[in-house]
């Protein structure tokens, strides 16, 4: 297991999401992250929707991504602005969720809001955070607070799983990387003798 190289911020263009891109910054320089990606999904339900109804209504749908890539440009160069690394910008069609996790790896730090704007579909099938926490391969960061400040403390929570010890171990690496505390490196590797 190594270190988190990059992070992969989702957006919703909601102020929730602003949340998490604002967190984002602070981990970047906190951490030494050299690249960045923002991602938005574009609802596939909706789309679907207008192109059935009426072929009028396609002018609405290339309108709703024209909106997407203008808010999704801007929110790149506010992550740029914030954290002094170049950002990539995805957007794809597809269920959030999906979109989020799609190539994730264990060196990538996903950061998500904890809400979002909510969808009938997150009603009955659950929020995307959720659905991307259960899927992703890689580090998820849910944000719920704005961020002041960077972290001071970690929890790392412990069932004694392999998905815990990974947890506990990519902990380790980033806080003795960074120095955020040398005492919860200490715990960490105390904890795993």
């Amino acid at each position: 297991m190594s270190s988190i190289t990059s992070v992969r911020v989702a957006t919703d263009f909601s102020a929730a999401a602003q949340r998490g891109m604002e967190r984002a910054a602070l981990l970047i320089r906190q951490l030494g992250i050299a690249h960045g990606s923002v991602y938005h999904a574009l609802d596939p339900h909706f789309i679907r929707a207008v192109r059935d109804l009426l072929p009028v209504l396609a002018e609405v749908e290339q309108k709703r991504g024209y909106a997407a890539e203008s808010g999704l440009e801007k929110a790149r160069k506010a992550l740029e602005d914030a954290s002094g690394i170049p950002f990539e910008q995805i957007l794809k069609e597809g269920d959030a969720a999906s979109v989020l996790v799609e190539g994730s790896n264990p060196d990538e730090l996903l950061i998500i809001s904890a809400k979002g704007e909510t969808s009938l579909a997150d009603v009955v099938i659950g929020s995307t955070t959720e659905r991307a926490l259960r899927r992703s391969s890689g580090p998820v960061l849910v944000v719920q607070n704005p961020a002041t400040q960077p972290y001071q403390t970690v929890l790392v929570p412990v069932d004694f799983t392999e998905d815990s010890q990974r947890a506990l171990m990519l902990h380790r690496m980033q806080c003795c990387t960074s120095c955020m505390s040398s005492r919860l490196c200490l715990r960490s590797m105390a904890f795993r003798r």
